[in-house]
């Protein structure tokens, strides 16, 4: 439109001047003259057209919708600050209700209730599983304490909705003993032992499941290794069971120290056992001179008692007592052979002293006094009758 006004304006002041019109004006000069200046009717209907056009261009229409608002369209575009949120603050009350909460306008997000998402959360942790920890272990005297400075700070970990897994505190792991080993002169002792033992152990399982001859060589073996009261009367036992009689005496004086009256006595009864009692009798007879004599004595006297020779036994039992007067079972041995043979005033003379021995068994001493009662009853009655 300005360059229409301006193509007038230059054709106007072109006709004034009387110049030549421009070349690009030449179309807008009328057509009856050239070089003459245009009509007014035609510039006046130009002008009538270019405010037409105008007042059809910005004039606005009848529905209000369509009304430009350029107020309105700058303050849509300018973010609005958001509101704030109103929080309630949480009841004192012991049990407080849950407050309504306030309807807010579409265009605003709903509400938010912190009082009832914390007893939301609440409720959840209460509802999980109880998790023991493990208790800590005692801290050695000398271990050194860490500095403070050095000690790392503990934050509290966020609080959320979901319940996190507690984890064990890792425990130190502690220490193993290192094994215990032998060396030199200890492990040959060890080993000297472990195989002693073993020995003994097979010996024993033999000779109770009669298996002589392995019972013999078990017990030589362990007897090699170290001589002991058990293994040298186990290895007597198993040669007298395999006839091998005329071993018996060099055994016992190669090993004089072991062999006491105790296995002389086991070796001589084992003896008797298998029929050889004249040979026992005499195993005895030629160890009778030591310290145990009276052991000897005694266990003569079993096996001549057995064999029914009870003088004999009276004997051996009478020197077994004088030999060990306060052993109340020599005692009661020598008081029995008097009462088998009806010597009733020693018998009751032996038994009484054997029922006030105070060092004397409980059960022999019953014994001896109730055989004592019984005898002088006896006696009382045979006085009577000769009287």
């Amino acid at each position: 439109m300005s360059l229409i006004l301006d193509s007038l304006k230059k054709v106007n002041s072109t006709k004034k001047s009387g110049s030549a019109v421009p070349p690009s004006l030449l179309n807008l000069k009328p057509s009856g003259g050239r070089g003459k200046g245009p009509r007014k009717s035609l510039l006046v209907l130009l002008a009538v057209a270019v405010i037409g056009f105008l007042i059809v261009l910005f004039m606005p229409t009848g529905d209000s919708k369509y009304k430009v608002n350029a107020a309105a369209d700058v303050a849509q575009k300018i973010p609005q600050p958001a509101q704030p949120v109103p929080v309630s603050k949480p009841s004192e009350e012991p049990n407080p209700k849950p407050a309504k909460p306030q309807t807010a306008p579409m265009a605003q997000s709903p509400e938010f209730d912190p009082t009832a998402a914390n007893k939301q959360r609440l409720a959840a942790m209460n509802s999980l599983p109880e998790i023991s920890r493990p208790a800590p272990l005692p801290v050695p005297q000398a271990a050194v304490p860490v500095p403070e400075t050095q000690q790392p700070a503990q934050t509290p970990a966020p609080e959320t909705s979901q319940p996190q897994q507690q984890t064990p505190a890792a425990v130190p792991a502690q220490r193993t003993s290192q094994p215990f080993v032998l060396s030199g002169r200890a492990k040959k002792e060890y080993d000297r032992k472990i195989e002693y033992n073993t020995l003994t152990a097979q010996a024993s399982s033999a000779l109770r499941s009669g298996n002589n001859r392995k019972a013999e060589e078990f017990y030589a073996k362990a007897m090699a290794e170290k001589v002991t009261k058990p293994t040298l009367t186990g290895l007597l036992t198993a040669k007298i069971r395999l006839g091998k009689l005329n071993e018996i005496q060099g055994i016992i004086n190669n090993n004089p120290y072991t062999a006491d009256a105790s296995v002389i006595s086991a070796a001589a009864l084992e003896m008797s056992e298998m029929g050889y009692s004249d040979r026992a009798l005499d195993l005895l007879s030629g160890n009778s001179s030591g310290t145990g004599g009276g052991q000897i004595y005694y266990t003569a006297g079993i096996i001549q008692e057995n064999t029914g020779d009870y003088v004999r036994a009276e004997t051996a039992y009478r020197r077994a007592v004088q030999l060990n007067p306060g052993d109340g079972y020599f005692l009661y041995a020598f008081a029995r052979s008097l009462d088998v043979q009806q010597k009733y005033d020693e018998a009751l003379k032996n038994y009484t002293r054997l029922a006030e021995m105070p060092s004397a068994e409980n059960g022999l001493r019953t014994n001896a006094m109730q055989r004592a009662s019984a005898i002088q009853s006896y006696l009382d009655a045979a006085d009577r009758k000769t009287k």
